[in-house]
């Protein structure tokens, strides 16, 4: 979300999301990216997520999820990797 210039390093107190919302850790290696779209909603100020996204507003995690990947056109790889969750037993977040 944010991107700055040279290395930023986590410090020892910060949390997962810390870590993340930093850049220390490249999105692309998370296991799950969506465990963190929860807490990223409730610190990243609304009006931002707003603006960058063009979502005007969502009931949950995944009503945002969905909202984005609509309009990037990835929904259909959404509902794929939901459906392959539920195959697995694996829960959702909402």
């Amino acid at each position: 979300m944010i991107d700055c210039p040279g290395v930023v390093y986590g410090a020892e107190n910060d949390s997962d999301l810390d870590t993340v919302l930093k850049g220390v850790v490249r999105a692309e290696r998370l296991e799950d990216p969506t465990a963190y779209i929860h807490g990223i909603l409730a610190k990243v100020r609304k009006q931002d997520i707003q603006r960058i996204y063009g979502v005007d507003d969502w009931k949950n995690d995944e009503d945002f999820l969905t909202q984005v990947a609509e309009k990037t056109g990835r929904l259909l790889k959404v509902l794929i990797i939901r459906k392959l969750n539920n195959l697995l037993g694996r829960r959702t977040r909402s």
